[in-house]
């Protein structure tokens, strides 16, 4: 597509424009030459500060604008601008060049709106899943625990129902410490589903947890940081901090070959920060913007939802290791945002 080309004298007046113009804008070149402007770039541009530039450094490029069609409508531009020079070099007038993008932009709107859709679908998911696990976790909790134990207290009877027979009593002893494991098991699994202590204590008292947790199965020490000591948090942000943070644990366990991690919490005005960082080996960059690594593209839907950040990098500093940033606002327009 050809550029559209309009000359102006420095009064802002047209004196010539080509023909990819004048079928952009649907005018004639008689209905163009010797008026203002304006007529295509609008009132609301400022000629006068835009000439003054050009006149002090020569040119611009790649400004977006918008041009006015005949009709009325509005088409966006990329927009350049030099001065023109008459034989004596002196300055005679303006040259503006313009590349019609509105289809490109209307593209980007859409990509845009889709991007927003899928995002929605996203944390709608999330949100699901979490309602399902602490669901399940509660049926697990209440049904198969309650069943275990009655059995083991029936157990407990028959030991002492039949106390003389000892092949039986070796026999149920053996059961209740099954039982015992299975009990311990049905424990770990509701707590993997939905850790109590998030939705009893909150998010730091659930991120302590899950760093000693994890220090005690990995050997990896891990020092934490809260200020203030306690943040408080409606449910869907302490929910996504700690998801975040749970999977940033698991790929340290899995890929860092890390001795140490130190994690921050801390609110700085109206945003919610949280800093992982270890002294492993690193990440490559190619790992971060892999279109395969689901856990860093979940981590990072996450926080964008919720109209925060999502940064992670490896340490500039000699020491190696990798940095996870998440800041994540508290409020939006003044508001307390508490619900997806």
């Amino acid at each position: 597509m050809m550029d559209s080309l309009v000359v102006v004298d420095l009064s802002g007046n047209i004196q010539s424009v080509n023909n990819a113009l004048c079928s952009m804008l649907d005018y004639s070149e008689d209905e163009l030459i010797g008026q203002p402007v304006k007529k295509i770039f609008g009132e609301n541009y400022p000629f006068e500060e835009e000439r003054n530039y050009l006149i002090k450094n020569k040119h611009f490029r790649n400004s977006e604008i918008t041009y006015l069609r005949k009709d009325g409508t509005k088409i966006s531009v990329l927009f350049a601008g030099s001065v023109l020079y008459d034989t004596g070099r002196n300055i005679r007038g303006l040259v503006f060049v313009a590349l019609n993008i509105t289809e490109r932009k209307l593209a980007e709107a859409q990509l845009q709106e889709s991007r927003g859709k899928l995002r929605n679908l996203l944390a709608y998911l999330q949100s699901v899943r979490e309602h399902e696990r602490t669901a399940f976790a509660r049926e697990i909790h209440d049904e198969l625990g309650q069943s275990l134990t009655a059995l083991k207290m029936d157990l407990h009877w028959l030991r002492n129902k039949y106390k003389e027979n000892v092949p039986m009593v070796s026999k149920v002893q053996s059961m209740l410490k099954l039982i015992d494991r299975t009990i311990q098991s049905v424990k770990k699994i509701c707590i993997e589903l939905r850790p109590g202590v998030l939705d009893d204590l909150g998010l730091t008292a659930a991120i302590e947890w899950q760093a000693r947790e994890f220090q005690s199965r990995s050997g990896i020490t891990c020092d934490l940081f809260f200020n203030p000591e306690e943040i408080i948090l409606d449910t869907n942000r302490s929910t996504a901090i700690f998801r975040i943070f749970q999977e940033t644990m698991t790929n340290v366990a899995r890929h860092a070959e890390a001795s140490r991690i130190t994690v921050t919490l801390e609110q700085r005005k109206s945003h919610l920060i949280m800093e992982v960082r270890d002294n492993g080996k690193g990440i490559r960059e190619e790992e971060i913007f892999h279109s395969e690594s689901f856990g860093l593209i979940g981590m990072r839907e996450r926080a964008l939802y919720l109209g925060g950040e999502f940064q992670i990098s490896s340490c500039s500093d000699g020491g190696g290791g990798t940095t996870v940033i998440v800041s994540i606002p508290l409020e939006r327009d003044g508001r307390v945002i508490s619900e997806f």
